[in-house]
């Protein structure tokens, strides 16, 4: 019971706080050691607390870089020993560095015309998805089965390619569904939530052709036709099965619009 009261009155302990309440000293010397000084009220709190006991004004500052808690008089973060000075404006280039970075990967995934490859048909749900290497989350549960499936492209920045735009790559499921940067429903997302969209806001704005052999381009063997997109989940699938909608039950073909997608015998 001794960690729990004053090691000078034996009065109870009060969490948080440094100085006994009734003879006003210093529980013991350990907590006079880590203890945190507010700079507002000047009151001294334990290490292990994040508000001043005697205010309530925070004492601790949060890194910008990884998250952690620190002492509010410490000169760099205590996990990643990052400065605090100027820590804002250092992490903002280090954003805008990546972003970029980001940006100049995806225009390299391009060819000379504007076209992006390595997507490919999932025979489980029977969608178009990106080809990835941890397989993405099928619909029709685990990842995305494309090991059949020929060589598609997708056309990114072709402008003699005419088709309708708004098509997205969701970078939790690897699916192309046609909606705004949060659409449709997404099998990754948890099954309890209220709203479950895609994520396309990492994602090119592709162009699907509606129409057969309206594109010719000798860098393509063929236009494979028999797409539809799913009114329920927005997910491009193939065929008349119907796969598997993350929405439940079938993918929906609603008005029966075809479209066509480029691709190479793979």
């Amino acid at each position: 019971m001794a960690d729990f009261v004053c090691s000078h009155c034996s009065a109870p302990r009060q969490v948080g706080h440094v100085i006994c309440a009734y003879c006003r000293q210093a529980y013991d010397a350990s907590v006079v050691a880590t203890a945190i000084t507010c700079p507002q009220c000047r009151v001294l709190s334990t290490g292990d607390q994040q508000k001043c006991v005697g205010c309530g004004a925070w004492i601790v500052v949060q890194c910008v870089f990884c998250g952690a808690l620190s002492p509010h008089h410490t000169t760099a973060c205590s996990r990643c020993q990052e400065p605090f000075l100027g820590a804002a404006e250092r992490k903002a280039r280090a954003d805008a560095a990546a972003a970029a970075a980001s940006e100049d990967d995806a225009d390299d995934e391009l060819d000379e015309d504007g076209w992006e490859e390595d997507w490919a048909w999932c025979s489980k749900c029977e969608g178009m998805v990106w080809d990835s290497e941890d397989g993405g989350r099928c619909a029709a549960g685990g990842a995305h089965d494309t090991s059949d499936s020929e060589a598609y492209y997708l056309s990114v920045a072709d402008e003699e390619y005419t088709g309708e735009k708004g098509w997205r790559w969701c970078q939790n499921c690897q699916a192309l569904y046609r909606g705004d940067h949060a659409g449709g429903v997404c099998p990754a997302a948890p099954k309890g939530a209220a709203s479950r969209p895609h994520d396309g806001s990492a994602s090119h704005e592709y162009t699907i052709s509606r129409a057969h052999g309206d594109d010719e381009d000798d860098d393509y063997d063929d236009d494979a036709g028999g797409w539809k997109r799913c009114r329920r989940c927005a997910s491009m699938f193939w065929g008349e099965k119907g796969g598997a909608c993350a929405a439940g039950g079938k993918h929906d073909r609603g008005d029966e619009t075809d479209y066509s997608i480029p691709y190479e015998d793979d």
